[in-house]
């Protein structure tokens, strides 16, 4: 007579099954919080940043059951970091470079959008779900009652739309680092000045 088969490892168990509807005003809910969270890093681009990573971790880890877990639910984010780092480099790099068509850009200008890039990359880039769906499965008890749905939809909304004009029309404060701001905007000058000499 055989053994008996060793007992593997406990199945994860299935998402509940909801409605189509529940599903994407949930997606539309986190979608709202990402934007939330981008428009804060290009506002406030250290702080923004630094919430943005702590976000994505706890939302990663928050199924977490044991010590770990969470390891590597921080491993993962810290895997993240160099891919959203390239992106906080390129994108004030690509505007400076852009201003040899002529044009000029504000240099603080630049730098917070490339926070708010490296933000962006941390939320959505391929490969990173973890976070969103987690957001997803908090909203998705939010999104099955009308009124709930109401009510965090014109928060959240509102919210949303202060980010991104905040993103667009504030002068980006890179508090508590300001010796950075001012280094970052003299390199971004000196690209400026390079290309427009090319």
């Amino acid at each position: 007579m055989a053994p008996p088969p060793a007992p593997g490892p406990e199945p994860v168990p299935a998402e509940p099954a909801r409605p189509p509807v529940v599903r994407a005003w949930a997606r539309l809910l986190a979608a709202m919080v990402v934007v939330i969270g981008v428009g804060v890093a290009v506002m406030m681009p250290v702080v923004g940043l630094v919430l943005t990573l702590a976000a994505v971790t706890v939302l990663r880890a928050a199924t977490a059951g044991t010590a770990g877990d969470w390891a590597r639910a921080l491993g993962r984010t810290v895997l993240t970091v160099p891919y959203a780092a390239v992106f906080t480099v390129a994108v004030p790099v690509g505007l400076a470079a852009t201003s040899a068509l002529g044009g000029q850009i504000d240099s603080l200008g630049a730098c917070a959008f490339g926070a708010g890039a490296g933000a962006a990359v941390l939320w959505t880039a391929p490969g990173v779900k973890a976070p969103r769906r987690q957001l997803e499965r908090m909203f998705a008890a939010v999104a099955g009652n009308p009124r709930r749905i109401a009510v965090t939809g014109v928060v959240l909304g509102v919210l949303a739309l202060l980010a991104v004009v905040g993103a667009m029309t504030l002068t980006p404060s890179f508090a508590p680092l300001y010796g950075m701001q001012s280094s970052l905007e003299r390199a971004v000058d000196r690209l400026q000045n390079a290309a427009h000499r090319w």
